[in-house]
């Protein structure tokens, strides 16, 4: 019972701080609700009608006005003065409209109300809008479906959201009620206050219970950004249930409250049209007592303004639901008009025609045949099933959220789940701030003078995922329309436009690349390619040799362990499943500048914080397992304790300089000289791969099971297909693997099946074991290699680049990645795969001259070496930032410099260059696009030129 008295009064306090109030005005503690139900107060139960319809457009304004005239005279007919019509948004503001300009006396005393339902269902969307990648996603998770869970945050599935934001902000409340300490006495004369009812205002036990959690409230406000977003959300949940019960109880005053302090929020997400449209209604609702005769304003705020269709307390609904729930539902329940009656225009009209008087029919056919819902003073939710399913998820969401402490202190804001961490731009947990400077921005101003951008919307975690990255570091948006356009325009001749394919026209080769790097493709699908052993030939005289990183993430530990105690643990799993002569072999760490499979690992951990730790064998794990091993420092100083806990117990153990799979798999082929069978523990298919290269019937990759699936077992007679045995490393290579990118939507196994028919490219693709092969060569063979799998090996990448383009304009959607690399992008990829291939067969490379440059103090592979775009387009693209190239700048969407073409800046004294790593693109946003130059060297260009900048000022002003 204390627990829910601390978390109904927590939602008043926060209500408090959102409204800077000191005493917000507690509206429904439980005292007054046992109160209420001892009064047997009974509620008047509204009656539902169903009007005539207006056969029209909805949205139209005679429609409107129609409408607002027919209810006025209905409203006058039974002796009511003033007449209240509620409206969706889009037809709020119309109504608005025409009752403002309207001279109509019969319409004086109409007062339009905004549809509550929809006002929520806008503030559900507002939030999920703020804790876009914040984890709430898998949070939820936990509970719901994944697939569902982008409905919920939106708002469109209502039920589910709110219950969802319900039992979130119940575990919420409960991580934060552990850091509220209570004395024994306190708990004494709190519990006594209860059992007497004697929980209100003015008593000891709620002042006393008040304080404790404004402190430490406060003191979650102070642990950073992080804490501070999940307070708001906490908060803005809170709002959700005060707006839900001044609905339900029938609270005018707790209603218009809620909506004031909700209001911010609509103007910092974005949500404009309600935005604008609350303050209207809010405008008018507070003028309402001025508008209303005195009997019929204290009978509509005295709980009149809300619906209920049964005389309970906690029954009422806004007036938009009820027409969800009544006229909606009969339309599309069985017998309605989608449930197979049809649209057409003679059902509709008699439908339509029909169904006001039907509707009174139904009723008193049901009363006559006695088919009635019954209901109880026990709401559905309250029940004993729907309260133990509650408490189950509230436990699973509290379990999750302990596992990932939403308020930890942070210096930045950070994703709970992803560890992904925003920069300093970020700013959505300053949403209510942010929503009010817009508000007082535009005090004074007219209705219909409001404009806003979307570049005033808070900017979220997924702006740290919206944005891709140029092999400098830069952040760009990716404008290829724009270059297509500027190409087909400006070109002479078909041959002209043909050779404009050499170039990518994109920053990065998207065949290639993506926004985090290489592309890749599913490693373990290769495994299809082999047929495994359940078993192997059985002899006692066996080799393990374990690959490290597999090892350490088999064993499982658990935060709160010592590292000593760790350490034991991974020994005894070693000892007592393989044997004290097995053989661990770890991967390098320190090695750094001249690793390449340091691009990959930067790859995965890109925008993502974890926490280096300083530890020996007697430091207790703060952090979990995952989180621990995903920081290369903290792995790096696991794997030396390791290997000097594995070499007390008699265990082998070696570490390689960088990626430790060629040193496994030769390691293996050593211990066949002393060992019948020699087994490769691990579960990467590059040991599988690399294996062919050593061809040892003696020895085995085991591949260790999980669950139901069984341990499977491989060796170098395993592969389906011989025929490609001896170039299956280039296969795996050249499809990508974790040093060498894969190709947009082509996968591994139709590389195999080319190969497989082609004899004369078998012959060809030799040269990748040749260390001493010659550069041009291998680019010859890997550009025809690539020409097969994009369908025609008789012509060049270049030209195979044009015709799909031509192809594709067929299409109505065009993906750029669609088209293969260009011939010099090609090369470098040809180059990174000779290099990977050269490295599994342990001959030593230069990596910068096979595909790798040196970039910072880490190795990356080279995307382009050309221009993105022929020269003559560049003379067609520039911009006219007034102020800097950070935003929206023309030439940035493209990937490229400004030049002494720009206006303004002239490609001098300007932050439009590529090496500007603070640059982030806010592709959604339009309205301050860069107007184009035209170019002196065609007539055409020149008039399109002139009406693009035409459309581009329209949309700026």
């Amino acid at each position: 019972m204390i627990v829910m008295i601390l978390f109904y009064l927590l939602s008043q306090i926060v209500c408090g701080f959102m409204a800077n109030q000191k005493n917000f005005l507690i509206y429904l503690d439980g005292a007054v609700l046992w109160k209420i139900l001892q009064k047997k107060t009974d509620f008047c139960v509204s009656d539902v009608e169903f009007l005539p319809f207006i056969n029209a457009p909805s949205s139209d304004y005679n429609t409107i006005y129609t409408s607002l005239k027919v209810a006025a005279e209905n409203s006058r007919n039974i002796g009511m003065q003033t007449c209240i019509v509620t409206f969706d948004q889009p037809l709020y503001y119309k109504s608005q409209e025409i009752l403002h300009s309207s001279k109509d006396d019969a319409l004086k005393n109409v007062v339009v109300r905004l549809g509550g339902f929809h006002m929520l269902m806008s503030f559900l969307g507002a939030i999920g809008f703020i804790m876009k990648e914040s984890g709430i996603k898998e949070l939820w998770s936990c509970v719901y479906a994944t697939n569902s869970i982008d409905k919920m945050l939106m708002g469109h599935s209502y039920a589910r959201a709110v219950r969802a934001h319900m039992l979130t902000n119940a575990a919420l409340f409960k991580l934060m009620s552990d850091d509220i300490h209570l004395s024994l006495e306190e708990k004494i004369d709190i519990e006594n206050a209860i059992d007497n009812k004697q929980i209100d205002v003015t008593c000891h036990a709620y002042q006393l219970l008040q304080n404790k959690l404004a402190e430490a409230l406060t003191v979650f406000r102070t642990h950073g950004p992080t804490a501070q977003l999940w307070l708001q959300y906490f908060e803005m949940t809170t709002l959700m249930k005060k707006f839900i019960e001044a609905e339900r109880s029938g609270n005018w005053n707790l209603h218009l409250e809620t909506v004031k302090i909700m209001l911010p929020f609509f103007y910092s997400t974005g949500h404009f049209n309600y935005a604008k449209c609350i303050s209207m209604y809010l405008d008018d609702m507070y003028n309402l007592q001025n508008v209303m005769p005195t009997e019929e304003y204290d009978r509509f705020t005295k709980g009149l303004f809300t619906i209920r269709r049964t005389d309970k307390f906690w029954s009422g609904v806004w007036s938009d639901m009820t027409i969800e729930q009544t006229l909606m539902r009969s339309m599309k329940s069985t017998g309605g008009l989608t449930r197979g009656r049809g649209v057409s225009e003679n059902i509709l009209s008699r439908w339509i025609l029909s169904l006001p008087v039907v509707q009174k029919v139904s009723e008193k056919v049901e009363m006559y045949c006695k088919v009635e819902a019954k209901s109880c003073e026990q709401h559905m939710d309250s029940g004993r099933a729907r309260i133990k399913r509650d408490r189950t998820d509230i436990a699973k969401l509290f379990q999750w959220l302990k596992t990932h402490d939403p308020f930890r202190i942070t210096d930045k804001i950070v994703c709970i789940s992803k560890g992904i961490v925003g920069h300093n731009e970020i700013n959505c947990h300053k949403a209510r701030d942010i929503g009010r400077d817009m508000m007082l921005a535009k005090v004074g101003c007219n209705y219909n003078d409001i404009r806003f951008s979307r570049k005033q919307r808070v900017i979220t975690l997924q702006n740290m995922t919206a944005s891709v990255k140029t092999s400098d570091g830069e952040k760009v948006a990716i404008d290829s329309d724009l270059i297509m356009r500027r190409i087909l325009f400006s070109k002479q001749s078909q041959q002209e436009l043909q050779t404009c394919f050499e170039f990518e026209l994109t920053p990065y080769p998207l065949s290639l690349f993506d926004a985090s790097g290489m592309r890749k493709t599913k490693k373990s699908s290769l495994y299809d390619l082999f047929e495994s052993f359940q078993s192997i030939p059985n002899t006692n005289d066996k080799c393990y040799v374990i690959d490290g990183g597999y090892l350490l993430h088999k064993v499982i530990w658990q935060k709160g362990m010592s590292f000593r105690s760790i350490c034991d643990r991974y020994v005894h799993y070693v000892t007592k499943t393989f044997g004290i002569t097995s053989i661990v072999v770890f991967d390098g760490y320190g090695n750094i500048e001249m690793n390449i499979k340091n691009a990959e690992r930067a790859r995965r951990t890109q925008g993502k914080k974890f926490v280096e730790i300083l530890f020996d064998e007697n430091t207790t794990a703060t952090v979990t397992q995952d989180s621990f091993l995903s920081n290369e420092k903290n792995k790096e100083r696991l794997i030396t304790m390791l290997k000097s806990r594995f070499e007390q117990a008699g265990i082998n153990t070696y570490q390689s300089d960088d990626d430790a799979d060629t040193l496994i798999v030769t390691t293996a082929i050593q211990k066949t000289a002393s060992h019948e069978t020699v087994l490769i523990v691990g579960e990467d298919v590059d040991l599988l791969v690399i294996l062919m290269a050593y061809p040892n019937p003696n020895v085995y990759l085991m591949k260790p099971g999980r669950n139901k699936i069984p341990t499977k077992y491989y060796n170098t007679n395993s592969l389906l297909e011989p025929s490609v045995k001896e170039h299956i490393l280039f296969l795996h290579a050249f499809s990508g693997c974790d040093t060498t990118s894969a190709l947009y939507r082509i996968g591994k196994k139709k590389r195999f099946s080319i190969l497989r028919k082609d004899i004369e490219l078998k012959q060809l693709l030799k040269i990748f074991k040749d260390p001493e092969a010659d550069a041009s060569a291998l680019t010859d063979t890997g550009e025809k290699f690539m020409c097969t799998l994009y369908g025609d090996p008789s012509k060049t990448l270049n030209i195979l680049r044009y015709e799909r383009f031509a192809q594709a304009t067929l299409k109505s959607a065009f993906n750029m990645a669609n088209l293969p690399p260009t011939a010099d992008d090609a090369k470098h990829h040809t180059y990174r795969v000779y290099y990977q291939i050269q490295k599994w067969l342990n001959n030593y490379k230069d990596p910068t001259h096979w595909g790798w440059k040196i970039q910072g103090d880490m190795l990356t592979p080279v995307q382009k070496t050309l221009n993105a775009v022929p020269a003559h387009i560049l003379q067609t693209i520039s911009c006219r930032c007034k102020v800097s190239c950070c935003r929206n700048c023309t030439c940035k969407k493209c990937g490229m410099q400004c030049t002494d073409l720009c206006t303004y800046c002239v490609g001098r004294d300007c932050h439009g260059t590529l090496n500007n790593n603070n640059y982030n693109i806010d592709s959604s946003d339009d309205e301050d696009a860069d107007e184009i130059i035209t170019s002196e060297t065609d007539d055409v260009f020149n008039e399109y030129v002139a009406s693009e900048r035409e459309t581009l000022e329209e949309e700026e002003e």
